[in-house]
């Protein structure tokens, strides 16, 4: 499963823990933004559409 960050549309990658808590979060590598797996959007496909904090 692919996640675009809707900021830049480049690929997010997935982090287990966020802040010592266990938040699954993604974060892109392009713009730093962070999204926390429970705010995310909707799924087209295999790709999550998601929104900036």
């Amino acid at each position: 499963m692919t996640v675009i960050c809707k900021e830049c549309n480049e690929e997010m990658e997935f982090r287990e823990k966020y802040g010592g808590k266990n938040k699954k979060v993604y974060r892109c590598l392009s713009c730093g933004n962070l999204v926390f797996e429970d705010t995310m959007e909707k799924k087209v496909g295999k790709t999550i559409i998601i929104k900036g904090e």
